[in-house]
């Protein structure tokens, strides 16, 4: 046993005091607990050397053979007292003389390594007395469950700093379910010191390896709430809290964030990795339900906050680098990439913004890189991040226009960035501002180009649309659509997408790729032209690339059968065939777009569908007898455009 807990410590103690803790560990249930009351009235009065002088007392009461059996208490056996104002059982006196005992000695500093005989003592009443809340029979209402589970979570953390204790601790039985559940109570704790005190004391817990055990982490989930969903809802409200400036100051949110990250990383190990492709990460389930919780836009908001603030603190480094490498691989999973436009209301072009222009930068470097080259840039295609960039991308400049503001070396990543963010907004302005949409008929006998709502979609495939219904049967009888019907809408933009691609989504790529396509007409037309000067007898098809690093429309002319990007199928032979077939008369091209997805790139096949094949025919005709020089090749190309091109009308 301690030094500290032998009786011969309270003859240290005041002669009237002495006495009343003798008296506290007497047989008498009437004395006991009146004497306990006057040690405490003295405890709480005496400087701190002098309390554990009573420390015998405490020790004594706390016996666990004294717990009453929870089963046999009765609702008759609440802590009432009687006449003469004492307890009326033996139930309610150890009840009362133990809550007592924990109030005295959460209030005491414990000399060190104590604890290891304490905690034996301690954890068995604390336990049946969270029960006790929590059972019919108990007189405290539960809104005491707070203040109990914190008062006893920051005496366990305290005791937790020796070694040995911790380890004794951390191995028993329950004790994470206690943990979780006042992770659970702490984010809506009121007061602010005590809600960071909360905070503190849990992160001493959660970083420990034993959080990894299966019992412990069932436990653990258990007091949260009882699923991981529950568990991962509990650290987002933590990582909101911290997110808050008015409740803690830098040093905290980095303490406490790091805290959680760690955390993060032991449950989810794709989360905890900070090397490699995020791309090639997969999330577990608790990835899953982080994000199901919004993680990632609580993250976005912590992470801003702790990025803006100039302040050279330590371990600041290292937790944005973390939160950046953790926030890459949640976007680019699945459930995390649809929810990017959320995350751009949040900060995520803000972020490495922020991060750029602080000490940090060059620290950062490596995760800057994948946010401004490769993440920012893919996702730019989408209509709906779009949206959400438009809306930011006002106060975006004024905070990158003002004087104060420096980006130390990092505006050559932005300024390319900051062009394409304006050429892609233009595009959804005109496409927003732009009334008609246009649709060609797919029997390519037909091949008539008119407004969509003048179409019928086949409610098979749901990708192909006619004119009428001739056409349809046309195409279904000759057109070799009742080989494909069943298989379409894989590479094809159609209503199979639905899950990846919004209708929305689906006309804009297709208004993005036909923009890109006038802007680059007249070198994609001498590339066609060159390739087939050399190949007359092959099929081609021109790829849009929207997956480059170096954010700019990548377009290649190449021959079909080398294609090896697209899953070669029966959908991808069927468009090839359709864009060969006499019938078609060279009004239909095979254009391919590259985009970003979870999944990695991912090929959409956007034909390009002409009212006349004129254009074709002359450059196929140029091909027999290019010119000599590339400027040659382009003034020829650039006169069959202007003569033959102007009544031609394209579509994609």
């Amino acid at each position: 046993m301690h030094p500290a807990l032998h009786l011969d410590n309270l003859k240290r103690l005041p002669a009237s005091v002495k006495y009343r803790a003798n008296g506290a560990m007497s047989a008498s249930r009437s004395r006991t607990l009146e004497d306990i009351q006057r040690v405490r009235d003295y405890i709480i009065n005496a400087p701190q050397s002098e309390r554990q002088y009573s420390l015998p007392v405490l020790y004594f009461n706390l016996n666990p053979s004294r717990i009453p059996d929870l089963d046999l208490l009765s609702t008759a056996d609440k802590i009432d007292l009687d006449s003469s104002g004492q307890c009326a059982t033996d139930a309610d006196a150890a009840i009362a003389k133990a809550l007592l005992s924990l109030e005295l000695l959460y209030a005491m500093t414990l000399p060190d390594g104590v604890g290891v005989d304490i905690w034996p003592r301690v954890w068995p009443w604390v336990r049946f007395l969270y029960l006790y809340i929590h059972s019919n029979n108990s007189p405290l209402h539960l809104d005491a469950e707070r203040e109990f589970l914190l008062d006893f979570m920051t005496f366990a953390g305290t005791l937790g700093s020796h070694s040995e204790t911790r380890q004794l601790m951390l191995s028993t039985p329950w004790l994470w379910f206690m943990v979780g559940r006042t992770w659970a109570c702490a984010p809506s704790i009121p007061d602010a010191p005590q809600r960071l005190l909360a905070f503190q004391t849990l992160r001493r817990f959660i970083i420990q390896d034993q959080i990894k055990n299966p019992e412990n982490m069932e436990e653990l989930v258990n007091g949260a709430g009882g699923t991981l969903f529950d568990l991962a809802r509990v650290i987002v409200h933590s990582i909101d809290a911290v997110a808050s400036r008015d409740s803690m100051d830098l040093p905290n949110q980095i303490f406490l964030l790091w805290g959680a990250f760690v955390f993060i990383g032991k449950l989810d190990p794709a989360l905890g990795e900070k090397l490699g492709d995020p791309m090639a990460s997969s999330i577990a389930e608790f990835g899953e339900a982080l994000i199901a919780n919004h993680v990632m836009e609580a993250m976005l908001k912590a992470l801003c906050a702790i990025s803006m603030d100039s302040s050279p603190e330590k371990d600041k480094d290292m937790v944005l680098d973390s939160g950046l490498a953790m926030l890459s691989v949640l976007s680019t999973s699945a459930s995390g990439w649809a929810l990017i436009p959320s995350a751009v209301d949040n900060g995520l072009i803000q972020l490495p913004l922020f991060c750029a222009a602080s000490p940090s930068a060059f620290a950062l470097r490596g995760q800057l890189a994948f946010f401004f080259h490769q993440l920012l840039p893919g996702i730019l295609v989408d209509y709906h991040v779009l949206t959400a960039v438009d809306a930011q991308w006002q106060e975006i400049k004024s905070i990158v226009n003002d004087n104060t503001f420096s980006l130390q070396g990092f505006e050559e990543w932005w300024n390319p960035f900051s062009l394409l963010v304006k050429e892609r907004l233009q595009t959804l302005h005109a496409y927003n501002t732009s009334s008609v949409r246009l649709r060609a008929c797919d029997n390519l006998e037909c091949s008539v180009i008119d407004k969509k709502n003048k179409f019928r979609r086949c409610s098979g495939c749901q990708s192909s649309y006619y004119c009428s219904a001739a056409c349809q049967m046309a195409d279904w009888r000759n057109g070799g659509h009742r080989e494909i019907c069943a298989s379409s809408g894989t590479l094809l933009l159609g209503k199979r997408n639905n899950e990846e691609f919004t209708a929305r989504q689906r006309s804009f790529l297709r208004w993005l790729v036909h923009q890109d396509y006038l802007k680059a007409k007249t070198n994609i037309s001498c590339e066609q032209a060159l390739f087939l000067s050399k190949l007359p007898d092959q099929a081609f098809i021109t790829t849009y690339d929207y997956t480059l690093g170096t954010m700019k429309v990548k377009v290649e002319i190449k021959a079909a059968v080398s294609e090896t990007d697209l899953l070669f199928g029966a959908e991808w032979r069927n468009i090839l065939k359709r864009a060969e077939r006499k019938e078609s008369g060279g009004r239909m091209g095979v254009d391919v777009m590259y985009v970003r997805g979870p999944k990695g790139v991912r090929s959409l096949v956007i034909p390009l569908r002409l009212s006349e094949s004129v254009v074709k025919d002359r450059l196929t005709h140029l091909a027999r007898a290019l010119p000599g020089s590339p400027m040659e090749v382009w003034n020829a190309v650039t006169r069959i455009l202007h003569v033959h091109g102007v009544n031609v009308v394209e579509i994609h």
